[in-house]
């Protein structure tokens, strides 16, 4: 019997051969990662990642590589999903925060609506610090 490594076929057959593996192995977020960066369309990306979270809720990684591919909405959608699966992560309260200031920095927005979400941004970024260091510190008393 021949062991023919995987990196050496086609992408197609890779592709293929990475959701035969999903279908055996559906909770390895290295393999999720692998068949996404296989996919060529952006939607399909986000079709198969939207998957993976809902098999690996907890993969902070996943969380944040499907909230980049999506609009500007919907990314703030995948990140309050993501920060009710993962509460401590501050990974994810960072990336929120990035989108809130994204969000705040279009040109076309008057000054004082500007410094209203930015000041709402750093209030969050505040409120998920002090969420994150209460939940962990929790975690390590029971």
């Amino acid at each position: 019997m021949f062991c023919v490594k995987v990196y050496f076929l086609p992408s197609f057959t890779r592709f293929v051969t990475n959701i035969t593996a999903l279908e055996n192995i559906p909770n390895s977020v290295k393999l999720w990662k692998e068949t996404v960066n296989l996919e060529e369309s952006a939607t399909d990306a986000c079709i198969l990642l939207s998957r993976a979270v809902e098999v690996i809720p907890l993969s902070v990684e996943l969380w944040l590589a499907l909230a980049r591919l999506e609009t500007l909405e919907r990314a703030k959608v995948v990140l309050n999903k993501a920060r009710k699966f993962v509460p401590t992560s501050h990974e994810i309260w960072i990336a929120a925060g990035h989108l809130l200031e994204q969000g705040a920095m279009f040109p076309e927005k008057p000054t004082e609506t500007k410094n209203e979400e930015l000041e709402t941004l750093d209030r969050t970024i505040e409120l998920g610090v002090r969420f994150c260091i209460l939940l962990r510190s929790r975690s390590f008393l029971f």
